[in-house]
């Protein structure tokens, strides 16, 4: 099952490139939780994916065509599957570029995504999957 985790977590990759990362729902569970870097975005959490489109169309809505999200590693830890991504673009207000990046961690459950939650750095991302650097 792990390896089928990382396939559904890889083609959410490739469908978020190509809509703007609006939520496909055969690939997430009716009580989806999503939990955004804390600090960083809008805190808190979005039950649901309207919730989470929601907080998808307010975050894309900041940034220029321009911006991409590229998951550059997808990986299995178990019971989670963590993707490393990029994220590049012109923020529309200031014109700054960000280059930055993430660690997601995704919990699958019946061959659906039914929780991910971003951390700035690698080790945290780990720990919340119960393993270290």
């Amino acid at each position: 099952m792990s390896q089928e985790n990382v396939e559904i977590v890889r083609r959410w990759y490739e469908r978020a490139h190509a809509t703007r990362m609006y939520p496909d729902p055969a690939l997430f569970s009716p009580d989806f939780i999503y939990r955004p870097v804390a600090n960083f975005t809008e805190s808190g959490t979005y039950r649901g994916l309207g919730e989470f489109r929601r907080f998808l169309e307010s975050f894309y809505e900041a940034w220029g065509d321009d911006f991409t999200i590229t998951a550059t590693s997808v990986r299995d830890y178990g019971d989670a599957v963590i993707a490393r991504v990029e994220f590049s673009g012109h923020a529309r207000a200031s014109g700054v570029v960000s280059p930055w990046r993430a660690f997601s961690v995704y919990w699958l459950r019946d061959g659906l995504i039914a929780r991910v939650e971003d951390y700035a750095d690698r080790a945290d991302a780990l720990k919340a999957v119960g393993m270290e650097e």
